[in-house]
């Protein structure tokens, strides 16, 4: 059988572990596909794909800075993809490229499944924020709080927040950056980090703050070393994540999407330890 070509198009794409949780995954269910890392500048997008159509390609993910950037390539979209105006999995099947998103159904599988949040605040508005807004009433919250340095980023983000509230049936407050504005979402019971600033190891947190043993706070990011913010909240005694588990469940709802199998719990968990194990 003719192995098909599944990637990850990104930039940076050197740190992601996707292609070894991928790559475990198409072992164990025996399907005829390798994953790989293919750094993409946004510039070079459109390029990217029209190549890879030439390609066996099967499919692939999209991380930062191109989950808006593909939306204008693809023939479809899922409804949840379109509502949210974000993707991160992409199937190239007769002919067409078609488009969902698993980042909000991903994030709240592997986190808020545990907790009963009404309330989400995040730090930061990017692609994987709106995704996770999208399918948040689902999960039954009502209220999200995006707290968004006021740049073009601010503006652009306050036009599809008025389509999200829309599409999402749940109240969306946008805030400014400010250091009152980070002050107030730092007491908040439920916190989400989705800023790339904890890639570089920035530290953003107030030198004088810190958490609440009761808070519950989320990290997007899952590289080895815990960023400066979930080290904080480990030190004050507060629950915390990284976004490890995240990427296993996202992961195993695109593998669906691409093969149209279901990856088993026991292989979920397994597929855990192995990245949690690569990153010691």
């Amino acid at each position: 059988m003719i192995q098909k070509k599944i990637v990850l198009l990104a930039d940076p794409v050197n740190k992601s572990l996707s292609h070894l949780l991928q790559n475990f995954l198409l072992k164990k269910m025996a399907f005829p596909a390798e994953y790989s890392l293919q750094q993409t500048p946004i510039n070079l997008l459109e390029e990217t794909i029209q190549q890879l159509k030439s390609e066996n390609f099967l499919g692939g993910n999209l991380s930062h800075p191109l989950k808006q950037a593909i939306i204008p390539l693809v023939d479809e979209m899922t409804p949840i993809a379109k509502s949210a105006q974000s993707i991160n999995t992409i199937v190239y099947q007769e002919g067409l490229l078609k488009a969902t998103t698993t980042d909000g159904e991903g994030f709240f599988n592997s986190w808020l499944k545990n907790f009963p949040a009404k309330e989400l605040y995040f730090l930061g508005g990017g692609g994987a924020t709106l995704a996770i807004i999208n399918a948040a009433n689902t999960f039954g919250v009502h209220h999200i709080f995006i707290l968004q340095r006021k740049n073009q980023r601010f503006f652009t983000l306050e036009q599809k927040v008025k389509q999200l509230e829309k599409n999402a049936r749940l109240k969306i407050t946008l805030v400014p950056w400010t250091t009152a504005n980070l002050q107030l979402f730092l007491q908040q019971e439920y916190l989400v980090q989705a800023t790339t600033q904890g890639l570089k190891g920035e530290n953003f947190l107030p030198p004088d703050f810190h958490f609440r043993s009761n808070q519950k706070v989320f990290d997007l990011i899952y590289a080895g070393n815990l960023t400066p913010f979930l080290q904080a909240a480990k030190n004050d005694g507060a629950y915390y994540q990284n976004g490890l588990g995240m990427l296993v469940e996202q992961g195993v709802l695109s593998f669906t999407f691409w093969t149209g199998l279901h990856i088993p719990a026991d292989l979920k968990i397994q597929a855990y330890h192995l990245l949690e194990g690569s990153l010691q």
